[in-house]
């Protein structure tokens, strides 16, 4: 069965380095025990422009006016141990102020701002693929 979500890797750029801001959830049902991606599915009634957007509200505490140079930039299957897949709908943004965040929801237990190498020890794996690929594309 395929499953519509949608990734937000939100950046900004300290001096020569490229930070990106990942989630922890609350509980290991809502994703797991390590940092992961801003993801979510797209709600009946919801472009998928709309739901990244509301998934970065809610799991990152990222509004919308703190951000420029949204993007879709591509998508992408990922597949998972009980054979199902997703179609993930993969968007960036820049922040504006990245100490500018209001409070996440209740299932994000923390959040956290990455460099590259911070991402190949913290992130979880089967996200990596994605977010070099959109590294490689920002820097």
């Amino acid at each position: 069965m395929n499953i519509e979500k949608v990734i937000l890797l939100p950046y900004y750029r300290d001096g020569d380095e490229i930070k990106m801001l990942f989630m922890k959830p609350s509980n290991p049902k809502y994703g797991g025990y390590s940092f992961q991606c801003c993801k979510g599915c797209i709600d009946e009634g919801y472009s998928s422009e709309q739901a990244v957007l509301k998934e970065a509200e809610e799991e990152l505490g990222l509004t919308s006016d703190n951000i420029k140079n949204f993007d879709f930039l591509f998508y992408d299957y990922l597949n998972y141990n009980d054979g199902s897949c997703s179609v993930v709908y993969v968007y960036t943004a820049e922040v504006i102020y990245p100490n500018n965040l209001i409070p996440f929801h209740y299932e994000t237990g923390d959040i956290k701002w990455m460099n590259i190498k911070e991402v190949s020890e913290q992130l979880r794996f089967m996200q990596r693929s994605i977010v070099y690929r959109v590294y490689n594309r920002i820097k």
